[in-house]
C-alpha cells in the first residue's frame, strides 16, 4: 500500500497507524491462526515491515518477533514468504542498516533448515538484500559457498536470480555457471542452459 497507492496510504496514514499501535494486543479469537499452524507472530512482523515501510524503525520488534519462530517451521515459513513479498514490491526497497543486519541474520538461519520452502525464500531475500552495497561481498562469497554445498532447489533459485541484481559480481557469475554447467543434476545443468543466454542481456 505505502509504495504501490502512496496517495491512498497518505489519505488513510492513520488508520495504519491505529493498527500498528495495536500490534501487541493481537488475538486469534476464532483460531485462524492455530488452525493453519501460523502464530500470531508471523502477524506482527508484516505490521512490523508496515511500520518500516513508515519510516519506524522498529529494529527491535522485528529482532524479537524473528527470536519467537526459529522452531516453528510453519511460522517461519510464513514469515519468510512476507518478507520475500515485501521485497519484491518494489525495487528500491531498502531496510534500514540495524534492521538489515538482524534479517540478514536469520536468512544464514533460515538457510540452515531442513525445508526447501524456506531455504527457497531464504536464497531469493539474500539476493535482494544485495540492493544495498554494503552487503555485496557478502552476500556474493555466501553464493559462492551455497552453490558448492546445497541441494538443487537453491541452485535452481541462485540460477534464475544471478542476473538480475547488479550487487552480483562478475566473477560470482562466472563461479555459479561453471559449477552448475557441470552439475550432476540434469534439472540444475538445465536451467544453467537456460538462463545463461540472459548474459548478453
Amino acid at each position: 500500500m505505502v509504495f504501490k497507492y502512496p496517495k491512498n496510504f497518505e489519505n488513510n496514514k492513520h488508520v495504519f497507524q491505529e493498527i500498528i499501535n495495536g500490534k501487541n494486543t493481537i488475538l486469534d479469537i476464532d483460531n485462524t491462526m492455530f488452525l493453519s499452524n501460523i502464530d500470531t507472530i508471523s502477524l506482527k512482523v508484516a505490521l512490523s515491515l508496515l511500520q518500516i515501510s513508515m519510516n519506524d524503525n522498529c529494529c527491535t520488534d522485528i529482532m524479537e518477533e524473528l527470536s519467537y519462530i526459529q522452531d516453528d517451521i510453519a511460522t517461519t515459513n510464513s514469515v519468510t514468504s512476507t518478507i520475500k513479498e515485501y521485497l519484491e514490491i518494489d525495487n528500491k526497497i531498502k531496510f534500514p542498516e540495524n534492521v538489515e543486519i538482524v534479517i540478514i541474520q536469520n536468512v544464514l538461519q533460515w538457510l540452515q533448515l531442513n525445508n526447501v520452502d524456506i531455504k527457497w525464500n531464504a536464497t531469493h531475500i539474500l539476493f535482494m538484500l544485495t540492493r544495498s552495497a554494503e552487503n555485496e561481498s557478502f552476500i556474493n562469497n555466501k553464493i559462492i559457498n551455497l552453490i558448492d554445498d546445497e541441494g538443487i532447489y537453491v541452485k535452481i533459485a541462485i540460477l534464475r536470480q544471478i542476473y538480475l541484481y547488479d550487487g552480483i559480481s562478475e566473477s560470482t557469475r562466472n563461479y555459479v555457471i561453471s559449477k552448475c554447467e557441470n552439475d550432476p543434476c540434469y534439472v540444475v545443468r538445465k536451467t544453467c542452459e537456460e538462463i545463461k543466454p540472459k548474459q548478453s542481456m
